[in-house]
């Protein structure tokens, strides 16, 4: 459709122009408007469509080790130019020459903290974050030499290794754009178009933000310390090895059918992720019903877990078992879909995309038709 716009609504500008400024209007002069129409309608259409395919997955990783770096200073070798007065020239102004000096000096480097992950990245880290971890893993120390050039303090590394125990667990949320071109054909895939409204007025939810590091993977329900934090660890532990994440979405007093609406909105997920929808009854908070989807084609993890929560029904759910169960299925039974199994899908520009199209177009074509115009006139150019 974009491609028929881009031609269209020159072509249009060049019979217009045709019929009534024929004579003011140079015959190669149409290719400065048909031209630059075309290849901003195809550059416009690139940029659209890569907004619609963009999506932000969210990836796990899980804290091996903390460091400590001392302070240290090292002294930097440096020489600096400045103008000083020279003379006077013939007229009385002062001259001047350039003159090198030496402005080396020392810089003192401040201690730090940080954390590493178990892809290796390293991550700065609050003071009061560190000594938290320290005190809960309570590991020998590691001493690193930095080897440093230093100029009076000799700055090294003290280490500290988790004790992988997942009740000491810390884990990362890194959010990660990707390319999805589902969530711009959501037809042929029974994906509903839900708005923003909608899912205010049906009770769903949006991914939950990432703030510092950490992102809420229960939602819309309370659970205790030790729920949270084995499911942050699930997430974590199994995020870099198995590309696997979940999300439990809690509903109170609502059927079935509303899993569906949230597979929707999240226009079924993103490639890593496995979702998990509860029903829940908001007096005894016992488990109504169950219902899990990924985009996964191997649906055996899907099948069994939905099994673990209907043996739940009518009773609290677990979520610390719930989170053991999946520590030991997802490395048997869980395995990614591959998105580049959906390049055959042509992503198309949405109604409202290709109206701000065509108005670009037309304020294009006017801009350039009148410049011609304008220039011609003044270069007292024309046909006749």
């Amino acid at each position: 459709m974009y491609i028929l716009i881009s031609f269209t609504i020159p072509i249009l500008t060049i019979v217009i122009l045709l019929l009534f400024f024929n004579k003011k209007i140079l015959f190669y002069q149409y290719a400065l408007i048909l031209g630059p129409s075309v290849l901003f309608g195809i550059l416009l259409n690139f940029i659209m469509i890569s907004y619609n395919t963009s999506k932000t997955e969210y990836l796990g990783y899980y804290i091996t080790s903390i460091k400590h770096y001392d302070r240290w200073d090292e002294y930097i070798y440096q020489t600096c130019t400045r103008e000083v007065p020279s003379g006077t020239d013939s007229e009385g102004h002062t001259t001047y020459t350039t003159e090198t000096y030496d402005c080396s000096y020392v810089d003192t480097h401040p201690e730090h903290w940080t954390m590493i992950d178990n892809s290796n990245e390293e991550y700065e880290i609050e003071r009061g974050t560190f000594n938290d971890l320290l005190n809960q893993w309570k590991t020998p120390m590691l001493f690193i030499d930095m080897h440093r050039d230093y100029y009076s303090i000799d700055g090294d590394c003290q280490k500290y290794n988790w004790d992988n125990k997942i009740e000491h667990s810390m884990t990362i949320t890194i959010p990660h754009l990707y390319t999805n071109k589902i969530q711009a054909t959501y037809s042929i895939f029974n994906l509903e178009k839900i708005t923003k409204e909608e899912a205010k007025l049906y009770g769903l939810y949006d991914y939950p933000k990432v703030k510092g590091y950490s992102q809420n993977n229960i939602i819309g329900m309370n659970c205790n310390a030790e729920e949270g934090k084995y499911m942050n660890f699930l997430n974590g532990y199994l995020g870099k090895s198995y590309q696997f994440r979940t999300y439990l979405l809690a509903f109170y007093d609502k059927s079935q059918e509303v899993s569906f609406k949230q597979r929707s909105y999240w226009k079924g997920s993103n490639k890593n992720e496995f979702i998990i929808c509860v029903g829940l009854d908001s007096i005894s908070n016992k488990l109504l019903w169950g219902n899990s989807f990924s985009w996964s084609d191997d649906k055996t993890l899907e099948i069994m877990i939905n099994d673990y929560l209907f043996s739940y029904k009518e009773k609290e759910l677990n979520l610390t078992d719930l989170s053991k169960t999946l520590l030991s299925d997802v490395p048997k039974y869980w395995k990614r879909k591959e998105f580049k199994d959906f390049d055959y899908l042509k992503p198309v520009l949405t109604q409202k995309q290709l109206m701000w199209l065509s108005i670009l177009l037309i304020i294009i074509n006017i801009g350039i038709s009148i410049g011609i115009l304008l220039f011609n006139k003044e270069e007292n150019i024309s046909r006749e």
